[in-house]
């Protein structure tokens, strides 16, 4: 069930790239088929970003446009940064991210503190110029976010030109090191707010995050990426790090998110060793941040890190085995997850619904919550132009956006656990009940104890009771209606507890 298997991020491979995935697709397992699939119309979503996102092939020269209409009012030079306090949740979009963009008061009114946007090096530097002569306007447009809703920005740094690399995202050549460090630096001193050679504009980014998914392995066309080059892209690493803290101490070196799923080893296209190979050739000491990827299509691979058996979302034993392993190395990062997200669509290889896609909204933010991740990035705000089959997005990619209900639920979801205290997860003795998750947190403004809690599998029906601390209880469903007020659920026994019913769909539940 990997919709996305192995890349939503795969915008700008080549047709003849697809080609070769297709015909490799029809070797693969049967089940592995539709995931293959799902990766290859990923790579031939490139063919049409350029041509339907706005500002993908901005004129170099162009300024980006403005729309005065906005709810946001225009900010001096750098006012935004760090104006914003941020939560974990974000969003994922392409072309602009400032007012200009059709969707942009659907991402202002979200509740996301986050936007991640791609930054590509191919589009800035297409010759080997030096920085007086980069070419700005598309990256400008792209970061607009920025200033426009005091967004906080991770933009991830993809595809070298191809007098750097033989492929947009493969090793560079040996020679291109140093180039890549100037463009780097002349990236980072642009949007760092010091009023030294900045953005006309007034943008401010402080995470940096090298490459999408750079565990991609060789494919069929001959083409090859990072994924069995470990050393190479520790290599870059120790190469730019000492470049973006020089030009902005504030800066955060963000590892490229890697997949780290639907492995080489089960005929897959990501390399298992990648992560590994990295950290052995000593890169762990020139990234700051940790940063991975997560679908639910191999979900179950990762139950047996949770120690559990309740079927969940596998967000959880992921997490739990990426950080296992950063700690072989002594490693202790900050972990961030740049793409995760689910569908709407009742496609016939993956079947779902509003329903589904809403539940996952709700489950891997708590999850993250609990997990103690820095920030998760829902994969997407608006749903995938071209061929990619999943519609992902939390609106429509109409012009204007039409939101799902998915997107409500995160409206909800951010403004209840935003800025909320994590302060535990129920245990199987607590709840009497594996299957039920419930996760404890509290509100910071009222002091009141919730939690948020729902009955695993993701397609669970019926419902089962638990029992929490307290006299007396309100239920929310997932948009924030109240379903259940203090004479459903109350102290009954006058025992200190209340008993409260949970289904599939997440409720959030407060204590009184």
């Amino acid at each position: 069930m990997h919709f996305k298997t192995p890349s939503m991020g795969h915008f700008r491979a080549n047709r003849r790239e697809s080609q070769g995935l297709r015909a490799r697709a029809a070797r693969l397992h049967p089940i592995a088929r539709p995931f293959y699939r799902s990766f290859i119309a990923g790579l031939t979503f490139l063919l049409c970003l350029g041509l339907l996102l706005p500002g993908a092939a901005a004129a170099e020269t162009a300024a980006p446009a403005e729309t005065r209409n906005t709810l946001v009012p225009l900010l001096p030079n750098g006012s935004c940064a760090g104006a914003k306090s941020a939560t974990i949740f974000g969003l994922q979009v392409y072309g602009s991210s400032g007012r200009n963009a059709s969707y942009f008061s659907t991402l202002q009114n979200s509740g996301a503190s986050w936007v991640r946007v791609p930054v590509m090096w191919e589009d800035i530097e297409p010759n080997d110029v030096t920085p007086s002569q980069y070419q700005w306007a598309a990256v400008d447009n792209a970061l607009l976010g920025a200033r426009d809703a005091c967004l906080n920005l991770i933009a991830t740094i993809d595809h070298a030109p191809g007098w750097a690399a033989f492929y947009p995202r493969a090793p560079l050549f040996a020679h291109a090191y140093g180039d890549f460090a100037e463009f780097v630096g002349a990236l980072v001193e642009r949007y760092d707010g010091d009023g030294v050679s900045d953005s006309p504009y007034g943008m401010v980014v402080n995470h940096w995050e090298f490459y999408n998914e750079p565990d991609l392995g060789p494919q069929p066309s001959g083409a090859t990426a990072w994924g069995n080059a470990g050393a190479q892209y520790a290599q870059m690493l120790r190469t730019i790090y000492p470049v973006v803290k020089a030009a902005n101490p504030q800066a955060q070196v963000v590892f490229g998110g890697i997949a780290y799923d639907f492995f080489d080893v089960n005929d897959g296209p990501f390399v298992q060793s990648f992560l590994e190979d990295v950290l052995k050739a000593g890169g762990g000491d020139y990234f700051d941040i940790m940063n991975f990827h997560y679908y639910p299509a191999f979900r179950k691979a990762w139950y047996r890190y949770e120690n559990s058996a309740n079927e969940g979302t596998g967000l959880v034993g992921k997490t739990t085995a990426i950080r296992e392993l950063l700690h072989q190395y002594g490693l202790n990062k900050p972990v961030v997850i740049t793409e995760a997200g689910w569908h709407n669509n009742d496609h016939e290889e993956l079947p779902s619904s509003d329903e589904d896609q809403s539940r996952y909204v709700v489950q891997f933010f708590a999850q993250s919550k609990a997990l103690d991740l820095e920030f998760m990035i829902w994969w997407m705000l608006s749903d995938p132009v071209g061929e990619y089959q999943y519609a992902t997005g939390l609106v429509t990619d109409t012009n204007p956006p039409i939101a799902k209900p998915a997107y409500k639920v995160y409206q909800v979801a951010a403004a209840r656990l935003g800025y909320a205290e994590y302060s535990g997860t129920l245990t199987v003795a607590e709840t009497k009940n594996e299957k039920v998750e419930v996760h404890r947190f509290t509100d910071p403004h009222t002091k009141k104890v919730f939690y948020v809690a729902w009955l695993n599998p993701i397609s669970a029906n019926g419902s089962t009771s638990i029992s929490l601390s307290g006299e007396t209880a309100r239920v929310y469903d997932k948009i924030g209606i109240l379903i259940a007020t203090k004479q459903d659920a109350e102290d009954g026994a006058n025992d200190g507890k209340v008993t409260v019913q949970v289904g599939g769909s997440p409720v959030y539940i407060v204590i009184n």
